[in-house]
């Protein structure tokens, strides 16, 4: 009897580490039995420590090296030099409980918080990319040299000297071994209580959320019109790939542009973006509430209550598919002058009949 005990037990462990994988993996089964078995690991834990003219601190970073973001961070600094010895070479779980015994027997916690805030508003998505180049090159060196600029930037630190050791992980042991990230348990429980109780989710809960299936940012957009060649708003479907502006003053909004070369530092403008229809629904009242997907993770949100409008495709898209158009178009008056000249047949066989 216990040994089946166990085994229910087991099973459930694994499928709640299956539950857990599939959200980081966008729904992927997969790639989920991979994180599971530890073969598919999409995050790094980036264990450092630096030293400036004012400052002594520690970091522990879990950065996801596909999305090329920063998931969590936890930091402890103080002026205090003994902080150099802490050991970044100890395994992740080890150095974030160090760092958390040393946070929670000091009492500069609002020097903390005011350190992490502008790191990680400094930790832009361009930073991130490069970043994750470095890591695919494995390239420590460069990648403390980075930090070690991006940190006097942001933190306006002097003479600082970093230290960074990277170890490979996944954000299924994040989620289950780390004691300070955020976690997605709850909130997945929160929406199965009212899966349960209603029997079904609001609405809403259709709709892309950040943190949700693998979706890191929304911004919000606009359509672009095209008067001539655009199609009908109405015809738009899941899977069209339509240009769109993105009109969100989030910072992010301007890096995802320069990342795409598609921002404009003279104007301050971001040109139009191409992005692939996820959803698109009317609703009563509201217009067209359509979510397109930019890039992986990155998500832009359109409403339009116009009805009568043509949206403007991505051209290389339109390309692809005006051949098709065009071959059905030009076989149009083949057809009709094929019918017709069968009707003339029949007509003059029933009037020599007669």
């Amino acid at each position: 009897m216990d040994n089946n005990d166990n085994a229910y037990s087991s099973l459930g462990d694994q499928a709640k580490k299956i539950d857990i994988a599939l959200h980081y993996v966008s729904g992927d089964m997969e790639k989920a039995k991979k994180m599971v078995a530890n073969s598919y690991q999409d995050m790094v834990a980036m264990k450092g420590k630096f030293s400036s003219s004012s400052l002594y601190g520690s970091f522990l970073l879990f950065f996801n090296k596909y999305y090329g973001t920063l998931e969590h961070a936890l930091f402890v600094v103080s002026p205090d030099y003994q902080l150099e010895s802490m050991n970044n070479r100890e395994d992740w779980k080890i150095f974030e409980k160090e760092i958390m015994t040393v946070r929670n027997a000091g009492s500069a916690s609002r020097v903390n918080n005011d350190f992490s805030d502008k790191f990680q508003k400094g930790f832009t998505l361009t930073f991130g990319k490069e970043i994750g180049r470095l890591i695919d090159k494995n390239d420590t060196t460069q990648i403390m040299y980075l930090f070690q600029r991006f940190m006097q930037e942001s933190t306006e630190l002097k003479r600082i000297e970093v230290d960074i050791e990277l170890q490979k992980t996944s954000s299924l042991q994040m989620e289950l071994d780390s004691v300070t990230s955020k976690k997605i348990t709850l909130k997945k429980k929160d929406e199965d209580e009212a899966k349960n109780s209603s029997g079904s989710l609001p609405s809403e809960s259709d709709e892309p959320q950040v943190g949700i299936n693998g979706v890191k940012l929304i911004l919000s957009g606009a359509l672009v019109l095209s008067p001539i060649k655009g199609k009908h708003i109405s015809l738009i479907n899941s899977g069209d790939k339509i240009m769109i502006s993105i009109i969100d003053s989030a910072p992010q909004a301007v890096e995802i542009a320069k990342a795409f070369n598609a921002y404009d530092a003279e104007q301050k403008r971001i040109d139009p973006l191409p992005g692939r229809v996820k959803s698109v629904n009317y609703v009563d009242g509201v217009g067209y509430k359509i979510f397109a997907i930019i890039a992986k993770g990155i998500i832009a949100k359109i409403v339009e209550e116009e009805g009568n409008i043509k949206v403007a495709l991505d051209p290389a898209y339109q390309s692809s598919i005006e051949p098709d158009e065009a071959k059905s178009s030009s076989a149009l008056p083949m057809i009709i002058g094929l019918v017709t000249a069968i009707l003339l047949l029949l007509l003059f066989v029933v009037l020599v009949l007669l």
